[in-house]
């Protein structure tokens, strides 16, 4: 009988020994799960999606734009972006001239300006302060892009039946091309910035950028077809790249 009540109460401290161990590693398992903080973002620029959706005429650049941070301290981040244009219509048609050669003819003539998509690769630092849900936050970007477009005269023949420009003008394959170059320009950027932070969940907030982009441009121009006009030429701007509203992005953490 001794031995059985011996033999239950070891059983019993056994069992109440792991379930104060279980008890411990799911309190610590609980509070470990409380106090995690996230140390990467990545968010997607909005503004090119609501610009398309605004306008009637859907042919006009998109503008995509994806930001990774990472944070490397209470109050610091680092930055990695890139942005890209892609054209919907990336032939643009200028200058159009009709002009009458007898009674069954026109002469045509008109420019025509490729453009390829651009990008842009950026790198920063991000200071970040303020409450829970609402914060601010300032800091640096630095830039490289890269665009490329070709530009190219045109001129052909149209029988008078066809019609009159715009009703009845097509762009044919076959028109003689007289001039065309092409223009690649590699830019050098530097963006500071401000901006706020909407923390709505856990995961997901919200984030506008305000900021002034300056850049700097080394442009190459080569000649495709050589005339008497067009010579190989190196050329560079200074000025500012975009408007002062930078991006308005849905991030996410994890």
């Amino acid at each position: 009988m001794f031995v059985q009540i011996q033999n239950y109460m070891k059983n019993q401290i056994i069992v109440g020994l792991l379930l104060l161990l279980f008890s411990k590693n799911n309190f610590s398992q609980n509070s470990k799960d409380s106090t995690i903080t996230h140390k990467n973002e990545i968010g997607i620029d909005l503004i090119p999606t609501i610009r398309i959706l605004s306008y009637v005429n859907k042919n006009i650049p998109f503008q995509g734009s994806i930001l990774y941070k990472r944070k490397i301290s209470k109050n610091l981040y680092l930055r990695f972006g890139i942005k890209t244009n892609a054209f919907v219509d990336r032939s643009q048609y200028n200058n159009i001239f009709y002009s009458p050669l007898d009674s069954s003819n026109n002469s045509i003539q008109y420019n025509k300006i490729e453009k390829k998509p651009e990008a842009q690769l950026n790198v920063g630092i991000e200071y970040r302060w303020g409450k829970k849900k609402l914060k601010f936050f300032t800091g640096l970007d630095l830039g490289y892009s890269y665009a490329k477009e070709t530009y190219s005269e045109y001129s052909g023949l149209r029988k008078n039946n066809v019609g009159t420009y715009p009703n009845g003008f097509e762009f044919n394959a076959n028109d003689n091309v007289t001039r065309s170059f092409s223009t690649v320009r590699n830019g050098i950027n530097i963006a500071p910035f401000i901006g706020i932070q909407y923390h709505f969940s856990k995961r997901f907030f919200f984030s506008t950028q305000f900021g002034i982009p300056f850049q700097y441009i080394m442009g190459n121009r080569t000649p495709i077809k050589n005339d008497l006009y067009y010579f190989p030429s190196k050329f560079s701007e200074i000025g500012i790249s975009g408007g002062i509203l930078n991006n308005f992005s849905l991030f996410y953490k994890f």
